[in-house]
């Protein structure tokens, strides 16, 4: 049977041979084309496992530099805390150093006041204060040996 299906399709051995060098040669381009496709594809994803590699490192130094990110932020805050405070603190210092400064010059000006008053005072006292002076001045020394005498 095989052999009347040779005859009848007209299948010679050279043409037997010719197929065969076409389907090795068929076969030997397939192949190369597979193996190129193959080495292709390796190298993507060769490319894709170092991407993810650098991925991976990229979001390590990422978590890292998060947690350091958050101790300066905190160390910021802590700062910002710091200056508030010692700014809110200076200024009721302010506040308190005009209270006193206010009431210094009230005493102050009370002060002069009564300085005036006293000087005014002054004034008036200080022509007896002399008469004074020139009664006891006046007084004679015998006087004076009187009324020592009549202290003993």
């Amino acid at each position: 049977m095989i052999h009347e299906s040779c005859k009848a399709h007209c299948a010679t051995p050279r043409r037997y041979m010719t197929f065969l060098q076409v389907y090795e040669a068929l076969f030997n381009s397939k192949r190369t084309e597979l193996t190129k496709k193959q080495k292709h594809l390796q190298a993507g994803v060769s490319k894709l496992n170092e991407a993810k590699s650098l991925v991976d490192e990229l979001k390590r130094k990422a978590g890292e530099q998060s947690l350091l990110l958050k101790s300066k932020q905190a160390e910021a805050d802590s700062a910002l805390q710091e200056i508030t405070t010692s700014m809110q603190n200076a200024s009721d210092q302010k506040n308190e150093m005009e209270k006193i400064k206010h009431k210094i010059a009230e005493e102050s000006a009370k002060i002069e006041e009564r300085q005036r008053q006293i000087d005014d005072e002054l004034k008036d006292v200080q022509p007896l204060i002399e008469e004074a002076k020139q009664a006891v001045g006046n007084i004679k020394s015998e006087s004076l040996s009187e009324i020592r005498s009549l202290r003993m």
